[in-house]
């Protein structure tokens, strides 16, 4: 069950995004509020209406962090701007996904808290971007592992070049998304804000991106209220013609639908999104209450729960992207597998499967060790457990990449 103060955080950005009317906040705690926001990364959008219930003695701190947070999103629009203008002038095609393509969405854009700069670019076109960047004073770090994106860092600066959005799934549904995908960068178009121009995905791309990014990690570390933002603002700003016609026979096609329908659900519900009909079809209130739960016992990726990411590793699996059945012992072993053929590629050939427990060896001696270093939050085996448990009867009700009828 929310608490007075989660509650109310939803209220207000309610109001803030949908103009949604809401009574009198009372004798509401500031101080919880304003933790509670930073907590899932909305903040700035509820600033203006939060700062008057502060004590007297804490608004000019709030008003400071307020105000360098949106200098933040300006200068990260800046750095989509410049991104434009190197990748434009040596010829290579991108587009920018998550981020300002984003916050593009909302009443006011620079209020969207923004993170790295996020573009993708051809797969042919991979080196020759990697070589630019480096040539202006970008580096990368030797450690870094994704399977969709290579991270660039210069300054405070970081760019995330992807080929191919996260949480794209292994098998049929993995490979129709793809297809979907492929013409992404061509059919990107220019948006212009006061601190430079870019390339931004159309509205299917967008919309399957956040759908995509916004499963993978709620799933697994966790998603904050940004992330319902960012969906609920998007899904409100197209007609039920318009989403059907772009959406509907593709998400079917990938199950990805009934996860759509269930966060516009959610954004309705809680945040006064305009109700759309096509999602509608199979309201669920009790899933929608502990969806919410589940997003504010997380916080934005994981924030108030470091341990989340270990309970992903007994639901899920990384080729799958999912919520699968089976025991939590069986999640548990695939999970090491899965881990140790990471850290040793050697074990993938069918000869080398008697040397996994070597694997395993390896696995927990490096989380150990990233234990120590403070790197890796410690293992509570039980909290573990109880926590995979309620959360995969949540995620297991999406169907995600899962056809129905």
């Amino acid at each position: 069950m929310l608490s007075e103060t989660q509650a109310l955080l939803l209220r207000m950005l309610g109001k803030k995004l949908f103009q949604r009317q809401i009574s009198p906040y009372g004798e509401a705690d500031g101080q919880l509020l304003l933790t509670e926001a930073m907590q899932q990364t909305v903040f700035p959008l509820v600033y203006s209406e939060l700062v008057a219930l502060l004590p007297r003695e804490e608004q000019p701190g709030a008003r400071e962090l307020y105000f360098s947070s949106v200098a933040m999103s300006i200068e990260n629009a800046r750095s989509h701007g410049h991104l434009h203008e190197l990748l434009s002038e040596n010829g290579i095609p991108y587009v920018i996904i998550k981020g300002m393509a984003a916050a593009a969405y909302y009443p006011v854009p620079f209020q969207r808290t923004m993170g790295d700069v996020d573009f993708l670019v051809a797969r042919e076109d991979l080196a020759r971007t990697k070589e630019l960047l480096l040539a202006n004073g970008y580096t990368t770090h030797k450690g870094d592992r994704s399977r969709a994106h290579i991270a660039f860092y210069k300054e405070k600066e970081t760019l995330e070049m992807h080929w191919e959005p996260n949480g794209v799934p292994e098998g049929r549904e993995g490979d129709i998304c793809r297809q979907y995908l492929a013409d992404i960068v061509e059919r990107a178009h220019l948006h212009t804000t006061s601190s430079g121009s870019f390339l931004v995905p159309s509205a299917f791309h967008h919309g399957l991106i956040l759908l995509l990014h916004t499963a993978t990690h709620m799933i697994d570390t966790g998603i904050g209220l940004r992330h319902i933002c960012d969906w609920a603002v998007f899904a409100g700003s197209l007609s039920d013609a318009k989403f059907r016609e772009l959406f509907e026979e593709r998400l079917k096609n990938v199950g990805l639908w009934r996860f759509a329908q269930l966060l516009t659900q959610l954004s309705s519900r809680y945040l006064g999104c305009p109700k759309r009909s096509w999602a509608m079809e199979d309201v669920q209130k009790p899933l929608l209450s502990a969806m919410m739960e589940d997003i504010f016992n997380s916080g934005n990726f994981g924030q108030k729960d470091q341990e989340r990411i270990n309970e992903a590793k007994l639901m899920t699996s990384k080729e799958t992207q999912t919520v699968t059945g089976g025991s939590l012992s069986g999640h548990l072993l695939r999970s090491l597998n899965e881990k140790a053929e990471m850290e040793m590629p050697l074990l993938r050939k069918p000869k080398a499967r008697l040397l996994l427990p070597v694997g395993w060896a390896c696995v927990g001696l490096r989380h150990l060790y990233l234990v120590w270093r403070g790197k890796k939050p410690r293992i509570h085996v039980q909290k573990m457990v109880r926590g995979a448990r309620k959360r995969s009867q949540i995620y297991k009700e999406f169907y995600l990449f899962k056809r129905r009828g």
